[in-house]
């Protein structure tokens, strides 16, 4: 099961991972692609998605990493520990959810920026440690495309079929409320400022 903690990064990044909590007040994580697959003994875990959005607001979502756990549900704490140029490392503390089940986790991810193309993170320290994600963002100028591919080594035997679906599953919240992070910063800065009194 310990796995299923590795849903925490897929993407953030960060990444496989969260649970999901947030509104579909903006959009539906249906058509977030997520493929999940077990190469030998390594764990594959690709996403696509497009975000009505442009590239850096898409970009400061994803590199905020101060402030991850206030929008990421299964993340009790965020932080930069240091950063040289467009290198970083990152510790995150959270736990992992499936079900009625959860998972603690604690890692310290080093991260390296394309500033607005590609984040590189390996996890150097901790849970699921030689973890790597590579997220890359592309756009047209109306929308943004992300691109995920995670991979990882469990360290528990994974169900060839089930473990991949729950693995898949909660990738899939997890990028949906990235996502959700987004536009709901999107719709702020598009709000008029209400006149003074």
């Amino acid at each position: 099961m310990r796995a299923l903690r590795q849903v925490t990064f897929a993407g953030i990044v960060g990444a496989a991972l969260a649970s999901g909590q947030a509104s579909a007040a903006f959009s539906d994580e249906n058509d977030i692609d997520v493929r999940a697959s077990k190469e030998g003994d390594v764990i594959v875990v690709d996403v696509d998605l497009a975000v009505r959005a442009s590239r850096d607001e898409v970009w400061n979502v994803l590199t905020d990493y101060d402030h991850m756990a206030e929008f990421v549900a299964n993340l009790e704490s965020s932080a930069v520990i240091s950063r040289t140029d467009n290198a970083l490392d990152v510790i995150q503390k959270g736990k992992a959810r499936y079900g009625l089940l959860s998972f603690p986790f604690e890692s310290v991810r080093h991260v390296v920026l394309t500033p607005s193309r590609e984040i590189h993170s390996k996890i150097v320290s901790g849970d699921m440690a030689g973890s790597e994600i590579t997220t890359r963002v592309a756009s047209d100028g109306a929308m943004t495309q992300v691109s995920v591919r995670s991979q990882f080594v469990p360290t528990i035997w994974i169900p060839p079929i089930i473990g991949p679906q729950a693995i898949a599953s909660e990738t899939r919240k997890q990028w949906f409320t990235l996502r959700e992070e987004v536009l709901r910063r999107r719709a702020l800065v598009a709000e008029p400022i209400p006149a003074a009194r």
